[in-house]
């Protein structure tokens, strides 16, 4: 092989090393991409479930409170029944 070809050849090994990696931190950037996306995908559903979970439990308190609310006006009503029917009967 002559100093010339010897030459060729290293240069285009160079070339081909190069290009691979090239290639090699093309690839590797596409890939972080693409976890980033998935990341972000993952993030948003998170926040979208713990959304729906935060107002599905302020709901479940609401109505709680709204049948406890019920209950104490339903127990007024009976003791104020109560209390008026107790007040008509004559005192032994």
């Amino acid at each position: 092989m002559t100093h010339r070809q010897r030459g060729m050849s290293a240069l285009l090994k160079e070339v081909g090393a190069a290009e691979r990696q090239r290639r090699d931190y093309s690839r590797e950037i596409d890939l972080a991409l693409k976890n980033l996306n998935v990341q972000h995908a993952a993030d948003l559903a998170y926040a979208d479930a713990m959304n729906e979970a935060r107002c599905e439990a302020e709901r479940l308190q609401r109505s709680r409170f709204d049948a406890e609310l019920g209950l104490q006006r339903d127990y007024f009503e009976l003791d104020k029944k109560n209390a008026m029917s107790t007040r008509g009967l004559p005192r032994r």
